[in-house]
């Protein structure tokens, strides 16, 4: 009897930020145009092996979106990253804010377009580049998030990653799915390019 409720315990919290109720002031359109990617995921690459995970949980009576992306990293680390996501009424446009383990912060603005939204930010270093992603939802509940790279102004893009994304059973299993694997090598371009 006891250990259910101790699951429960340990369970709620998650399932409460993704349920958390949408308070008025944030239940227009164009607030919810990434509802379909709430919930907790594992992700792949296009050849099907493991890159990650990834949660993203409404907050602030769903005014926003907090994201936790967390993959294999280099020598054995874990690289992990958040990200704020939250519809910028006074610009129109999607904001994401992101910062990760490699120490870097990275300021994007975004466009809500045909059942996706696509970041957008500037890249600075020896090589100033443009970057992009589009996070979209994709047939059986899956979504598909693309990065892309440009060093020549936005006339050509370089694919970074390209992630499919499935509900997980539950986030602990997911963990273990990418972590226990053998042979799984870090995303090396999502941590040197993207975000």
């Amino acid at each position: 009897m006891r250990l259910p409720l101790v699951i429960g315990l340990f369970t709620a919290p998650t399932l409460m930020a993704q349920s958390e109720p949408i308070s008025p002031p944030c239940a227009a359109v164009p607030r919810r145009a990434l509802d379909f990617w709430v919930g907790n995921w594992t992700v792949t690459d296009p050849a099907g092996t493991p890159a990650g995970k990834n949660e993203i949980t409404r907050i602030a009576g769903g005014c926003g979106l907090l994201e936790r992306w967390e993959s294999p990293g280099p020598n054995g680390s874990t690289f992990r990253g958040v990200g704020h996501h939250a519809y910028d009424p006074s610009l129109g446009a999607w904001r994401q804010l992101w910062t990760d383990t490699s120490g870097r912060t990275v300021d994007m603005e975004g466009e809500a377009k045909d059942g996706a939204v696509i970041y957008r930010w500037k890249i600075s270093g020896t090589t100033p580049a443009l970057g992009r992603y589009t996070v979209s939802a994709q047939s059986g509940g899956k979504v598909r998030q693309h990065g892309e790279r440009s060093t020549d102004g936005g006339k050509s893009w370089r694919t970074t990653f390209d992630y499919l994304y499935s509900r997980a059973d539950g986030w602990r299993r997911a963990a273990s799915v990418w972590r226990n694997a053998d042979g799984v090598r870090p995303s090396r371009e999502r941590i040197a390019d993207v975000k």
